[in-house]
């Protein structure tokens, strides 16, 4: 469960929303549940230790990745919805061993809390994700938000974390523009002027984001209204990682996206043509014309462009229409 390999993906009404993000574990828990998260499947088991070393962190920090999965369960993530903010949460429940082990008939949130610090680090967590959100993690028709975690977890600020998701619904465009106001709202903030936000926090974390991601050149340029600072527009350049899905996959089930990612990255298709061939044929069709194709490539059987040859191989041997 290597961190390097895992993308997030979620609509850009999470990525605009008000997010639980209360400690930098808080964010990193988020990040590493959605990022592993399959369709249709309902309930995970975890054990404290595969989620910390999927995080890359200390084990002796178990107490604070216990606190961090309660407020993700606790706490609302609040997304607008036609105009309209709702509240939502990530997680429908929690399910300790230990309050197996340990139960009473007398049951506080404080008894909980208790109980749940008693975990240990090979107890298999069962954790639900709320139905209510799917939506905005799957089948994602609209516009999206992606990037890798291992570059979401390298930042060490919760604004420096904010800050790339929030960035990264626009690194198509390389720049965007947001009030005073709305900047705050988004990074979780309350500074009373946004000029010391932006020297004690948002300067910090552009370099840190600049030298520690894909999202590179960054910089910040204030709007003046009378003088006074009214936003700021941010401008930077997206360098595209190795396997990374700049594009909208067209699905968020493990296997499929495993072969999308097989077909752009080690056969040279287009998002286009590999999206069109993964919604018409069978994932174990695909998969052995992918095998026949490397075994000819390997016997230097193929001459030429690879994309070319795999794309008129898929096009002629299935009658695909790529149009």
């Amino acid at each position: 469960m290597a961190s390097d390999k895992k993308y997030v993906f979620h609509s850009n009404e999470i990525t605009q929303a008000v997010l639980p993000y209360t400690s930098k574990y808080t964010a990193n828990t988020f990040c590493f549940l959605i990022a592993n998260l399959i369709k249709d499947k309902k309930v995970y088991k975890y054990t404290l230790r595969t989620i910390m070393k999927g995080l890359n962190v200390d084990l002796g920090s178990k107490r604070k990745f216990l606190e961090a999965l309660d407020i993700l369960q606790s706490q609302p993530i609040i997304i607008k919805v036609d105009g309209v903010p709702r509240k939502y949460s990530l997680l429908s429940y929690i399910e300790y061993p230990v309050m197996k082990r340990e139960s009473t008939d007398y049951m506080d949130n404080e008894v909980l809390n208790e109980l749940m610090l008693k975990t240990t680090l090979y107890d298999s967590i069962s954790i639900k994700v709320n139905p209510d959100i799917e939506p905005f993690l799957f089948d994602l028709k609209a516009e999206f938000t992606s990037y890798t975690l291992n570059s979401f977890l390298a930042l060490s600020t919760n604004v420096s974390k904010r800050l790339f998701q929030i960035l990264s619904q626009w690194k198509s465009l390389g720049k965007v523009y947001f009030s005073n106001d709305r900047l705050q709202h988004l990074l979780g903030t309350k500074y009373e002027r946004i000029t010391i936000l932006y020297n004690k926090e948002i300067k910090r974390a552009l370099t840190e984001i600049s030298e520690k991601t894909n999202l590179t050149e960054l910089y910040a340029t204030p709007k003046k209204q009378n003088r006074k600072t009214i936003g700021y527009t941010f401008h930077f350049t997206h360098i595209p990682q190795q396997g990374e899905l700049a594009f909208l996959p067209p699905t968020t089930d493990i296997k499929k996206l495993e072969t999308y990612k097989r077909l752009t990255n080690d056969f040279s298709l287009t998002p286009h043509q590999a999206t069109r061939i993964i919604n018409d044929l069978p994932i174990q069709d695909i998969n052995k014309e992918l095998y026949r194709i490397k075994e000819m490539l390997l016997n230097h059987q193929i001459e030429g462009n690879l994309g070319g040859y795999t794309y008129k191989t898929f096009r002629n041997k299935f009658n695909l229409s790529f149009h």
